[in-house]
């Protein structure tokens, strides 16, 4: 079952099948019974912060014990965030395995301090895969406050999916979910 939610009300949600402007994108959709759409929540946000109303900076997706984020080069929405850390909070964190890939947008100060008051103390995996040197770097700043966060380069993927823990089907799922992600945020 594939769920979506928009940040600002009365914005249309944004599905698996559709494109960034809310076209619906012929083959793209995701079958019910494929791997990435079991189970699957999808947080579409909008922010009107960058390049207009539709334009979003971060998507957050949700499959199973995966959470998936994937970010443009530019930080996410306070609203944004909002949406991902309320995903977070409604996670079993002690077995959820977080895989954040970005261009370069990292979390505020600010934002950063709302995610140790919601980790709240609790250990669970986290990778980001980023070449941006200053999204590599304040990964490493939370790394302080949570200790299985790591940083990865894009060509340390199969690291990243090591310190994840990821089975070859989660490898394949990360794989396909991160490609779909990316593409919605193009």
């Amino acid at each position: 079952m594939l769920e979506s939610t928009s940040c600002e009300k009365g914005g249309p949600p944004s599905y698996a099948g559709e494109g960034a402007r809310g076209r619906k994108r012929y083959g793209a959709k995701a079958s019910p019974s494929s791997p990435r759409a079991r189970n699957a929540v999808v947080v579409n946000v909008r922010s009107s912060r960058f390049a207009g109303p539709m334009s979003r900076n971060q998507i957050v997706r949700k499959v199973g014990s995966l959470l998936f984020v994937v970010e443009t080069e530019l930080p996410p929405s306070d609203g944004e965030w909002t949406e991902f850390l309320d995903l977070l909070r409604k996670s079993e964190l002690a077995k959820t395995k977080i895989l954040v890939v970005t261009a370069g947008g990292t979390p505020s100060p600010v934002q950063r301090k709302q995610l140790a008051d919601a980790l709240g103390g609790v250990r669970f995996r986290v990778a980001v895969v980023s070449d941006n040197i200053s999204a590599r770097f304040v990964a490493s700043t939370i790394a302080l406050f949570h200790r299985d966060h790591r940083s990865f380069s894009a060509t340390e993927i199969g690291e990243a999916y090591d310190h994840l823990q990821l089975t070859p089907q989660e490898r394949t799922i990360a794989d396909s979910n991160v490609r779909e992600m990316r593409a919605l945020l193009a």
